[in-house]
């Protein structure tokens, strides 16, 4: 179907989801980073207090990042799947159809 679009139809296309999906990373990036930040910043107090080395937490912080960083990137999702769903692209609108029942 994205084949039979003219060219100009799908650069548009190309276009209207880059640009939205900009939109929505750029945003969650920054959550993350805060959130981020401020779980890090927690965790490091914690340790400090309880004497414990910051170095051998190592993994702890690298897990407890890609945790975050997940969930605010899969967060960003509904809102950029909402919006596409919801936008006129040029003359053309996507639509989530369900194509079988289960």
């Amino acid at each position: 179907m994205f084949r039979e679009l003219e060219f100009s139809d799908q650069l548009r296309f190309m276009w209207g989801w880059c640009w939205r999906g900009l939109c929505i990373t750029i945003p969650a990036t920054l959550a993350a980073m805060v959130i981020g930040c401020v779980l890090g910043g927690m965790f490091g107090f914690v340790m400090a207090v309880i004497h414990k080395d910051l170095h051998s937490a190592k993994t702890a912080l690298q897990f407890l990042g890609g945790c975050v960083g997940l969930i605010a990137g899969f967060a960003g999702l509904f809102p950029l799947i909402s919006w596409l769903t919801n936008t006129n692209i040029g003359n053309y609108e996507l639509w989530i159809v369900k194509t079988r029942e289960e």
